[in-house]
């Protein structure tokens, strides 16, 4: 699916909330509680969906790391280069926000997010979220486990 990643992570149908390409046919999987607790923090409660997806995908193509997730389910992608003038800062305030991600998400949170993490990629994903101590690549483990969960409740 073209722009997968990030449709996964909008988990909108085409045309909601976005003016940003969503493929004709996606509809929208019904995630567990923990991926919409974790969407209620990233997104808050104000309309500026565009803008937070652009930046968290800013974010997840900073590492080479996450870039190879994004790119490894269908490297076709709409929405590069990005334009800095509609992304902001290079965090975009999303470092503010990690805390309240790493005290709101429970250790049962996180076995129902991450999944079996004796397997790969959700043991990569669960190490960088849990291990590592830049934004983009904890925050990058976070969000390509919200992705993996999506993609489990579409099948």
């Amino acid at each position: 699916m073209i722009n997968h990643v990030r449709t996964l992570l909008q988990n909108l149908p085409p045309g909601a909330e976005s003016d940003e390409f969503v493929p004709v046919d996606f509809v929208p999987a019904e995630v567990p509680e923990v991926v919409q607790k974790i969407k209620r923090i990233l997104w808050g409660r104000t309309p500026a969906h565009q803008l937070r997806i652009r930046q968290i995908m800013q974010l997840l193509h900073a590492t080479v790391v996450c870039d190879e997730f994004v790119r490894a389910p269908d490297p076709r992608i709409t929405y590069l280069p990005f334009d800095n003038k509609y992304v902001g800062t290079a965090d975009c305030g999303l470092a503010d926000i990690l805390p309240t991600l790493q005290t709101e998400i429970t250790e049962e949170d996180e076995k129902e997010l991450f999944g079996d993490i004796t397997q790969e990629p959700h043991n990569t994903f669960y190490e960088l979220w849990k291990t590592h101590d830049q934004l983009p690549y904890k925050l990058g483990g976070l969000l390509l486990a919200v992705v993996a969960c999506t993609e489990r409740a579409r099948t």
